[in-house]
């Protein structure tokens, strides 16, 4: 195992063992003042890959080191966070609502989506996940949501207020409605950009009253699974995600991890 992976656990290392290595992706907070820029993930993240029987393995944004933190993995989450540079998926102008951007985490996650598709490594994708997904398949985004689509509800949070709710129909056929145990659903909405164009191999199997996309799969791979809500913060269904993530993980451990 790679010495620079940074691995959570308060119990015995044969149990670390025996759990699957999962890789969770890490936002880039800015230089504030004299602080140095940091990379840091919410720990619900952590706790619930922890709680599902998985093992958190934090991956840095370092572009060149994909392939090296990759090898050492049974599943991926990426993680929510800024927008994904409009230059990637469109040739229009960046819109004023676009925020966040970082390159190195936008080539970090899209070539760890690469990696993931190519070798069939389980990946769940969550909130900004679900874009990069998309578009690192071909896929394009809605660079903002009201302003393309006309009559959608709010589905972006202001900070510090409490999570807007709204409903998710899913495909009764679609591998998001097996896990889940049904195909509709409340979820919380944090975001303010969304699937447009599904990318190679993407379909879409959720959305939001207003027809905005709030779940795809990659029907190809044996598990690959995008929603825009945050799971990590909610409780029964959402955490059988995390569980059917760990579990994808654990047979891909058993038949072709490292």
């Amino acid at each position: 195992m790679s010495p620079a992976l940074l691995l959570f656990s308060t119990q015995s290392t044969g149990e670390m063992r025996t759990r699957p290595r999962i890789g969770i992706t890490m936002k880039v907070i800015p230089r504030q003042g004299g602080r140095s820029p940091q990379q840091a993930l919410p720990t619900p993240y952590v706790e619930a890959v922890w709680q599902a029987g998985g093992l958190p393995v934090l991956i840095p944004n370092v572009p060149e080191a994909v392939s090296t933190y990759a090898e050492e993995l049974h599943g991926l989450l990426l993680s929510g966070g800024g927008d994904v540079h409009p230059a990637r998926y469109t040739s229009e102008p960046k819109h004023p609502a676009v925020y966040g951007i970082v390159p190195e985490r936008d080539e970090t996650e899209i070539g760890l989506v690469h990696f993931a598709i190519q070798r069939d490594v389980p990946l769940l994708a969550i909130c900004r996940g679900i874009q990069v997904l998309n578009v690192a398949l071909g896929g394009t985004l809605l660079q903002d949501i009201e302003a393309c689509v006309p009559g959608a509800l709010p589905h972006s949070t202001p900070d510090d207020a409490p999570a807007r709710q709204h409903s998710v129909s899913l495909e009764p056929r679609s591998r998001v409605a097996s896990v889940l145990g049904t195909t509709n659903l409340i979820v919380n909405t944090f975001h303010h950009q969304a699937v447009a164009r599904p990318g190679e191999g993407v379909r879409v199997v959720g959305r939001a009253p207003d027809g905005v996309v709030e779940a795809v799969e990659v029907e190809k791979c044996t598990f690959v699974i995008g929603v825009q809500w945050h799971p990590e913060l909610l409780s029964t269904p959402h955490d059988r995600l995390f569980v059917a993530l760990v579990g994808a993980a654990g047979d891909f451990l058993q038949n072709k991890g490292v």
